[in-house]
């Protein structure tokens, strides 16, 4: 399996660029295996049809989730 990685830094306000970026790896056959902070693992793919959605979190909300990690 071929894998490549990216530094994708890109700030709260930027979540749509950081869609269409990802959506623009995929166009090519990069799907997304794995996005922390800032540093992005792609893996390859066959699929063309891959669309990504960025949702962001308060910052409350991701310190609840990472306590019951």
């Amino acid at each position: 399996m071929q894998t490549a990685f990216a530094y994708l830094h890109y700030l709260a306000p930027d979540a749509k660029a950081l869609e269409a970026e990802l959506d623009r790896r995929a166009a090519r056959g990069w799907a997304l295996q794995w996005l922390l902070a800032g540093l992005a693992c792609f893996r390859r793919t066959e699929r063309r049809d891959l669309r990504y959605c960025v949702e962001l979190l308060p910052p409350e909300e991701r310190t609840d989730e990472a306590r019951q990690a």
